[in-house]
């Protein structure tokens, strides 16, 4: 996936670039930067110090050292101080800077902390939607795998009621007991009208569905792959191969990509032999979405990821 939030230590990231929150001067060390010179050892440290002033929203880089990366870039986040466009540009361009710096290296991965939600106290609800629109925006016209790292679950609990509406959605929709999902899936066995209608619904494989839904939304396959955040290798293969299977992910990741409904998303991902479980907070977070016909990937692993630890 070209986008992927994840629950780790940046200084451990195996990327091309690792991303450091920084000072202007370098001289107030904290959060992040202990971490990164702590790995990378005293070499990083003189070589941040060598860069100079940094002005808020600008990026330099050096190498990296014993890092796991072959650079680091080094940003200067906005200090919070009353919730300005000032602000959120200063942020913003933190993201972009940074990725069209690994855009004329010619990278293949970046790894972001959350830029300024530390010492510079950005709130962090707001500090991530900037992260989130800024990174999707660069991926709409470019090709990098890049990573958002959250250190741990408190640095990143966001408490809104965009969140409040989806717990209360996956409290009374939640299967709780095996014997009731058992019987949910006795029921959809029962309504079905006979084995061959159930044959036929297979007769295309998911590759071909895929490919002709595609086709009925007028869309190029790039506008899909990329709205379901999987690189063009992967489509390339599903294309190719009509017997190709894909992960539950890919498949539901290209059915919302696709904004079908519930039925026909379904239908799609049964071609690949899944089905949504109400005992899966993952795809009642997915079916959430698409009642409320809300189909933007990053908005729905943002969600997941603050639910399930994972994202699509």
């Amino acid at each position: 996936m070209p986008f992927r939030i994840v629950r780790n230590d940046i200084s451990s990231m195996t990327v091309d670039a690792i991303v450091n929150s920084t000072h202007p001067l370098g001289d107030n060390i904290g959060g992040v930067e202990t971490k990164l010179f702590e790995v990378a050892g005293d070499a990083l440290y003189q070589a941040r110090q060598s860069l100079g002033v940094i002005q808020a929203g600008d990026v330099k880089y050096t190498q990296a050292f014993k890092l796991s990366a072959n650079y680091v870039f080094h940003t200067v986040g906005p200090t919070f101080q009353g919730d300005t466009n000032d602000e959120h540009n200063v942020l913003s361009a933190c993201y972009e800077n940074s990725l069209d710096l690994a855009k004329r290296l010619n990278l293949v991965s970046i790894a972001f902390p959350l830029i300024a939600s530390g010492s510079f106290k950005f709130p962090k609800s707001q500090a991530l939607s900037i992260a989130v629109e800024s990174i999707k925006a660069f991926l709409h016209e470019n090709d990098l795998l890049i990573y958002l790292v959250v250190y741990d679950k408190e640095s990143y609990a966001l408490s809104t009621e965009r969140y409040e509406s989806v717990q209360s959605y996956i409290n009374e929709n939640t299967v709780v007991t095996l014997r009731e999902q058992r019987h949910h899936v006795y029921r959809q066995a029962q309504i079905s009208e006979s084995i061959a209608d159930f044959i036929d619904t297979l007769e295309k494989t998911f590759s071909e569905a895929l490919l002709e839904r595609i086709t009925a939304t007028g869309k190029t396959d790039q506008e899909i792959y990329k709205k379901a955040n999987i690189d063009r290798k992967l489509f390339s293969k599903i294309r190719s191969n009509r017997h190709y299977q894909p992960s539950k992910n890919t498949a539901m990741a290209l059915g919302l990509a696709l904004e079908l409904d519930l039925k026909a998303f379904n239908d799609l991902i049964a071609k690949a032999g899944y089905t949504l479980s109400a005992s899966s907070k993952t795809d009642l977070i997915i079916q959430y979405y698409i009642d409320r016909k809300v189909y933007d990937l990053f908005e729905i692993n943002t969600t997941l990821f603050e639910f399930t630890n994972r994202t699509l």
